[in-house]
């Protein structure tokens, strides 16, 4: 090899090896920042993360589930598995307090499917992958607070764990 072939990978080498000695820890930005009271995390199943946003007045308005990040130091997969998504989801969103669906949308690329549940009271994204497949699994699923007028309701029944609907086709 030349010396021109073998510098930049060596430059590259050394970028990558001094990474994690730039990146800042959990205690250097509490020692420059204040930590917010607006946002919280949570671990609600081993692996997958709530983050929860909250309103001036202490509501929450936005939650946000996802795995852990791949490059944290865990043995958690990149999406949690669809069954265990509906779960976590009624618990934090119960059906009831969702109101009546609004509309229903998503689309589909490949392995993944994308879809949005406007509700009365919460609107609900989400990327579900290896849909109708034993391996349908769910990367990440946000939740926003929301308060609408609903002047119909489509005919499939609410998203919810509770056989509802029948999820790997409506989901």
């Amino acid at each position: 090899m030349t010396f021109a072939v073998i510098l930049p990978r060596l430059f590259l080498l050394i970028g990558l090896m001094s990474l994690p000695a730039i990146a800042q820890t959990s205690d250097e930005l509490r020692q420059k920042y204040r930590v917010s009271s607006v946002v919280e995390s949570y671990e609600v199943r081993n692996g997958i993360i709530a983050t929860a946003f909250f309103g001036e007045n202490g509501q929450v308005v936005s939650i946000s589930i996802k795995p852990r990040l791949f490059y944290a130091d865990t043995s958690s997969k990149y999406a949690m598995p669809l069954t265990q998504a509906q779960e976590i989801l009624s618990e934090l969103v119960p059906v009831e307090k969702r109101g009546k669906v609004c509309s229903d949308s998503g689309f589909e690329s490949g392995r993944n499917y994308y879809r949005t549940i406007l509700y009365e009271n919460v609107l609900i994204d989400m990327a579900e992958h290896d849909r109708d497949t034993s391996k349908d699994n769910v990367s990440h699923i946000n939740v926003s607070w929301t308060k609408v007028l609903c002047p119909y309701a489509p005919s499939h029944k609410s998203l919810d764990a509770s056989g509802g609907i029948d999820w790997p086709r409506q989901w």
